[in-house]
C-alpha cells in the first residue's frame, strides 16, 4: 500500500465519526476528493458525495449509467475521544493493522484506492462516490443519496466480521442476500476470476440489516451489491483488518465497473 494510503488512514482513524458528529470523516474524505479533481458536494445529512463524469463514446448520452459506490463515515461511539487514544495505526501485526474504529473507515480508505483507479481508467459512466452519514440510523444516508443520484447500479463497501467463512487476508467478502442483485453477484464472481482477484462469499439471511436492503428500494429500484473487508473484532478498540484486503476490495470494484456492459440490463429474467 502507497505511503499515502497508510497516512490517509491515520487521518481518517484520528477523526471523530460518532453517528451525528462525523463532520471531521467526511472532511477528511472531501479532502481527498478535491485533491484529485473529484467535483464534490455535501448534502443535508452530512454525507460528501465525489462525482467523476464519464467520457463521451459513440453511444447516445441517453445509455450512460449512473454509478453509486458508498462507504459509511460513521461508527459506534464505543469511544469517547479517538484521539487521545489512537494517535496512529498499531501495525504491530505484519500486513495488518490494527485501531480502533476501522469500521468503516477501512471501507472508506478502499473506496479512496478505487478513486485513484477509476481516474487512471476509460470508464463511461458516471460515478458517484459518497460516504454516507447517520449509517447508524437504518441506513439514512444511503437511502437519501439514492433518491437524489437514482443510480443504475449501487456498490456497498463495507467491513464484516471475521469467521470461518471470512478469514483476513483471504480476500474481499461478497454478501449473497435475497436484497443482492443475481446478474450483479455472477458477475462480481466472473469478474474475481478474469483478474485473479481473491474472494470469498457468505450468505446474510437477514437481509433487513444490510445498507442494500434500504438502498434497493429507493427511486423505483436498484441493482446493488455489497464487497466487504474482513475485519477482526469490530466496533472494538482492537479492530483488525488486513492491507490486502483494503487494497483487492478496492481492485475488484474498480474492475466490475470498468466490465459492466452499459446497455447490458440488470432486470432479472421471468
Amino acid at each position: 500500500m502507497k505511503k499515502y494510503y497508510e497516512e490517509l488512514l491515520k487521518e481518517f482513524i484520528k477523526s471523530e465519526s460518532i453517528t451525528g458528529r462525523s463532520e471531521e470523516t467526511a472532511a477528511v474524505f472531501k479532502l481527498h476528493a478535491d485533491s484529485n479533481n473529484f467535483t464534490t458536494g455535501v448534502d443535508m445529512l452530512g454525507s460528501v458525495v465525489a462525482r467523476l463524469t464519464g467520457q463521451t463514446c459513440y453511444l447516445d448520452e441517453g445509455y450512460k449509467r449512473r454509478v453509486l459506490i458508498t462507504a459509511h463515515q460513521d461508527s459506534f461511539d464505543f469511544i469517547t475521544n479517538e484521539k487521545e487514544i489512537i494517535p496512529g495505526l498499531d501495525k504491530t501485526i505484519r500486513g495488518k493493522y490494527r485501531a480502533p474504529g476501522l469500521d468503516n473507515k477501512a471501507g472508506i480508505l478502499s473506496m479512496c484506492i478505487l478513486m485513484e483507479l477509476v481516474r487512471k481508467s476509460k470508464i463511461y459512466d458516471d460515478l458517484y462516490f459518497v460516504a454516507t452519514a447517520l449509517d447508524r440510523e437504518g441506513g439514512l444516508g444511503s437511502c437519501v443519496c439514492a433518491e437524489k443520484i437514482n443510480p443504475t447500479i449501487a456498490i456497498n463497501m463495507d467491513v464484516v466480521k471475521v469467521h470461518k467463512r471470512a478469514l483476513l487476508g483471504k480476500g474481499p467478502v461478497i454478501i449473497n442476500s435475497s436484497v443482492i442483485n443475481k446478474k450483479l453477484f455472477d458477475l462480481v464472481n466472473e469478474v474475481s476470476i478474469k483478474y485473479k482477484i481473491p474472494i470469498q462469499s457468505i450468505q446474510y439471511n437477514k437481509s433487513s440489516d444490510l445498507t442494500c436492503s434500504k438502498v434497493t428500494k429507493a427511486a423505483g429500484g436498484i441493482a446493488c451489491c455489497d464487497i466487504r473487508v474482513p475485519m477482526y473484532q469490530p466496533e472494538t478498540g482492537m479492530s483488525t483488518v488486513s492491507k490486502k484486503d483494503i487494497e483487492n476490495c478496492a481492485k475488484l470494484v474498480h474492475k466490475l465497473i470498468v466490465t459492466i456492459n452499459r446497455i447490458e440490463s440488470f432486470l432479472p429474467e421471468v
